[in-house]
């Protein structure tokens, strides 16, 4: 076989071209290497070569054009990744990913992804690592399918790209929820929902994560449809993503709740927000985080002084904000001042009085706040503590293996996973019916003291 090096030369523009006579037409065929490097240029002059040897065994060659536009093609895969996807929002962020990597890598044909150099150097200079592995990880994604069988590349060009490394954080060990904090929570959310006059309380939404266990994105993307009625339990899809499987078994008691929440509704979110729309993950988190902050300063409230919720608000947000949540304004009679100034002193002296037990129960121990995902935890905990078996906690909470998560197993749920006790009905239920045993004791408890304290 002759040398590659003999049938290239340079073009004006200084890029070599490979050119021989096709083994099978007799014509003399010209074929960019489409570098000045000669190196490169070898490599690519030895595949063409390859080429025309298979050709003269009669041996097909498949041929993938190197100037294929990428760009047109991205529909196409979304369409192959959104089977068994449910959340419209997971399918935008992919797109959005995906051609945010295409435009600020440069990357406009098939050539383009073989320059790995040039493409962890653009890379390199997008945000931080977190989200230059998050495009770095979509565009993976979009050239192993433009591979897989062939379909419009010979072999996967990114398989050897050197993948962005994820800045190490300290994190956190998992935070479980005393059952009287986690029945005081629910109770100020009822008690925010009648201070704020809303339209659709959310004390339901909390109570739902509690018991079934799903994670908040998962919750509040779910339809009415999602609901199984006869099996009481909540279907959080299959395939739809590692963090968005299974499915969350009710209790007695919590389903009829859900029941009374939902009403006549028959389509639409499960869960809503306070204005009636679908519920959004961020201002739930923030309900939480608030409604928590006010449980803390219910437990922490000091003793001997009479409690009231409208008080106790304040409190929290003197304690939340730093800021006193009371000011004087220009045109207000002395007396209402007087009556201001002393209601300050007051909130400013039983925070102080309770910010360290306050902040013990708000801020976990690597000092980030608890949030609604620590619900999945307090499951865990709860259960754990019952004698409940570990495979029926995985169930629930939609795990389904020994390794790989914070409470020792991994994320997502498998649908090999069959334990005997969710092979009957009222298995199915066993962690929501303990939990919420736990739980209504609990509220039980604080009910009796809440009438002992309340002014």
């Amino acid at each position: 076989m002759p040398s590659p090096r003999s049938n290239l030369s340079q073009s004006r523009h200084g890029v070599y071209v490979w050119r021989k006579v096709h083994p099978i037409t007799k014509k003399r065929v010209k074929r960019s290497t489409r570098t000045k490097n000669l190196r490169r240029a070898l490599r690519e002059a030895a595949k063409f070569e390859d080429e025309f040897e298979k050709l003269k065994l009669g041996i097909p060659v498949a041929r993938h054009d190197a100037q294929l536009e990428l760009l047109p093609l991205v529909p196409a895969w979304l369409e192959d990744a959104k089977v068994g996807v449910a959340t419209k929002r997971w399918m935008a962020e992919k797109n959005r990913n995906l051609r945010e990597a295409l435009r600020v890598l440069k990357i406009n044909v098939a050539a383009d992804l073989e320059d790995l150099p040039s493409l962890s150097k653009r890379l390199s200079l997008v945000g931080g690592a977190l989200r230059r592995r998050r495009l770095q990880d979509e565009l993976h994604r979009f050239v192993r399918w433009l591979s897989e069988d062939q379909r419009y590349l010979p072999a996967d060009p990114l398989l050897n790209w050197k993948r962005v490394r994820k800045p190490i954080t300290g994190g956190s060990e998992p935070h479980a929820l005393a059952p009287e904090e986690a029945a005081w929570t629910l109770q100020a959310m009822e008690v925010l929902d009648h201070q704020k006059r809303r339209k659709v309380g959310q004390r339901m939404p909390l109570l739902l994560l509690l018991i079934s266990g799903s994670r908040i994105g998962a919750l509040c993307d779910r339809e009415v449809s999602h609901l199984d009625r006869p099996g009481q339990r909540i279907h959080y899809g299959v395939g739809s993503g590692k963090k968005r499987r299974g499915e969350g078994a009710l209790d007695f008691k919590t389903f009829a709740e859900l029941e009374a929440y939902l009403g006549r509704r028959d389509s639409g979110p499960l869960c809503q927000g306070p204005r009636g729309g679908r519920v959004d993950t961020s201002n739930l988190r923030k309900d939480f985080t608030e409604a928590h902050s006010l449980a803390a300063v219910r437990m922490s409230w000091p003793e001997g002084e009479p409690f009231n919720w409208e008080l106790a608000s304040l409190v929290g947000r003197q304690l939340s904000t730093g800021r006193t949540p009371l000011k004087a304004g220009s045109r207000i009679k002395p007396e209402t001042l007087r009556v201001r100034a002393a209601l300050t002193a007051k909130v400013n002296r039983i925070s102080a009085d309770i910010e360290v037990a306050w902040r013990a129960i708000v801020f976990k121990q690597g000092g980030r706040r608890v949030g609604p995902h620590e619900l999945r935890d307090t499951i865990e905990t709860w259960c754990r503590d019952l004698g409940i078996s570990a495979t029926a906690i995985d169930k629930q909470l939609g795990h389904a293996g020994a390794t790989g998560s914070a409470t020792g197993r991994r994320f997502y749920y498998d649908q090999s996973l069959k334990a005997p006790e969710f092979e009957e009905v009222t298995g199915a239920r066993l962690v929501a019916t303990k939990v919420r045993e736990v739980l209504d004791s609990a509220l039980e408890r604080i009910h009796t003291d809440h009438l002992r304290t309340e002014d």
